[in-house]
């Protein structure tokens, strides 16, 4: 695949920021797919490979210049009469920005810029996953992940200063899938999984070492089991085991009920627990960050007929030591006591005439902060930041979109238009502002050729925020312009 095309960016009052303009991007990628031995009875190889290149010159509010680039291939292996598949995959990214300099080539004066003129990014994945089947219905499974990502950035003055971190799971189960007996089905899975994270600071930054630098280690035990009666109610029940090398052990149940009224109508209901340990970014400066704790009901009713369908879900949830940013002082995160979210989301399908179709969604999401002016809120002078009985900074009450898509013969489009509602943001410690609501509409068109040999090619044509709307979807940081693209496809598999 390749396309190309011009992002248009506004101007920048902030000294140091691009005079806005019209820029030229470019993206290229080419993907390899399909089974290497296909006639095999036995062993089945498929693969896939693709890489992508993206250049911007002009594509978010503090980057002159932007380009990424990144592979992702994929191996999979079936055997011994499909009773062994293995699923095994890599993905690795690189990626450099370049921020504004002024006619001297010094770096804008603005404060998130300030001292810094190139951010480098690399991100690795790795992962393998293997199930054999040992008896009808059973299975056996392991699965290995990998992954790791290293920033580094250079200021005006000194070499580079990068940080990086990894984590390592590994996860061992056991699976019953499918088994029916007198019309009841029975799923289940039962697992031990471990986790090993690491992070540091590493060139030219040594005096960080001690606030950023460590070890984690979690070991976790969960089971979950799930009985369906005659394909009219259902029932899911999990628990979970969390043992943190810091943190100690955490129990997590969840339970699911649904049940089909008729043919077309089902409603469901359940509630959970979960548990957030900090992050590795999050825990710098910050290494006593309590976990995030969490808790959640939900009720919904589903409805679908041929012509249109219809999801409609209540929720409301509460948050125990909600771990937030602190912009104030030393820049770190800070747990705060509670936080509670209620709320509706609305979601469907309407199929019209002519292959025409309408799907929707829609959002209401009320937040509160709780007890947050505690002691070290107060004395991290955060009141901007996470305000008692105030929303939660930067969620919109209310969000939603429309879809409409069109199919005929070898055309495709689709015009999209998204909401987000106005919402709560900081301008600094001290100062609290509602940023306002703003509507995004793209557009999304491809022509398909079919040859006679049976692969496919496709022209494309993609717009992002068709009307060149300048809005903030992050207080004091426009939003990129217009984008248009225009691209190719060609497809060899059969």
């Amino acid at each position: 695949m390749a396309s190309m095309g011009f992002n248009q960016s506004f101007s920048k009052d902030t000294v140091g920021q691009t005079d806005g303009g019209t820029f030229f991007v470019n993206e290229e990628s080419i993907s390899i797919s399909g089974p290497l031995n296909k006639d095999s009875n036995d062993v089945r190889l498929d693969y896939s490979i693709a890489f992508q290149r993206v250049d911007d010159d002009g594509f978010r509010i503090f980057n002159d210049s932007f380009n990424n680039k990144s592979l992702n291939a994929k191996l999979n292996i079936t055997a011994l009469e499909n009773k062994l598949k293995i699923r095994s995959n890599l993905f690795d990214s690189w990626a450099t920005v370049r921020y504004p300099t002024n006619n001297t080539g010094a770096v804008g004066s603005y404060s998130s810029t300030s001292g810094t003129q190139r951010d480098f990014r690399h991100l690795n994945s790795r992962g393998v996953s293997t199930t054999y089947e040992i008896y009808d219905y059973s299975q056996i499974g392991f699965d290995y992940s990998y992954f790791f990502n290293k920033r580094a950035t250079r200021d005006s003055g000194s070499s580079n200063v990068d940080w990086w971190e990894k984590k390592k799971k590994y996860n061992y189960y056991y699976k019953l899938n499918n088994y029916v007996n007198s019309g009841i089905t029975f799923n289940s899975k039962l697992g031990f999984e471990y986790t090993d994270e690491r992070s540091n600071y590493h060139t030219n930054a040594s005096s960080y070492a001690t606030d950023y630098g460590h070890n984690t280690y979690v070991e976790s035990f969960y089971g979950m089991f799930s009985i369906n009666f005659y394909e009219s109610l259902v029932a899911d029940v999990a628990l979970r085991k969390d043992d943190h090398e810091y943190h100690g052990s955490t129990y997590s149940p969840t339970m699911f009920l649904s049940k089909f009224i008729n043919p077309q109508i089902k409603i469901r209901g359940g509630y959970s627990q979960g548990i957030k340990y900090p992050g590795i970014y999050e825990t710098y400066s910050a290494i006593n960050l309590k976990p995030e704790e969490n808790e959640s009901y939900e009720i919904g009713v589903d409805y679908q007929n041929n012509m249109y369908s219809l999801s409609l879900t209540l929720f409301k949830s509460k948050s125990d030591n909600m771990i937030a940013y602190r912009s104030s002082g030393s820049p770190s995160y800070r747990n705060l006591d509670e936080a509670k979210y209620q709320g509706l989301e609305l979601s469907g399908l309407l199929k019209l005439q002519n292959e025409l179709s309408l799907r929707y969604f829609f959002t209401y999401l009320e937040t509160k902060a709780v007890n947050a002016n505690n002691t070290v809120q107060q004395n991290s002078y955060n009141y901007a930041n996470w305000q008692n009985d105030e929303a939660l900074l930067r969620r919109p009450k209310t969000s939603g979109g429309l879809i409409l898509s069109k199919t005929y013969e070898n055309y495709f489009v689709s015009i999209d238009t998204t909401y987000t509602g106005g919402r709560w943001d900081y301008e600094n410690s001290s100062t609290r502002l509602y940023n306002h609501s703003y509507w995004d509409f793209g557009l999304y068109s491809d022509y398909t050729f079919n040859s006679n040999n049976g692969y496919k090619s496709k022209i494309f044509l993609t717009i992002s925020n068709m009307f060149n709307d300048k809005r903030e979807e992050i207080l004091n940081f426009t939003s990129p312009g217009r984008t248009v693209m225009v691209g190719f496809r060609y497809d060899t598999s059969n």
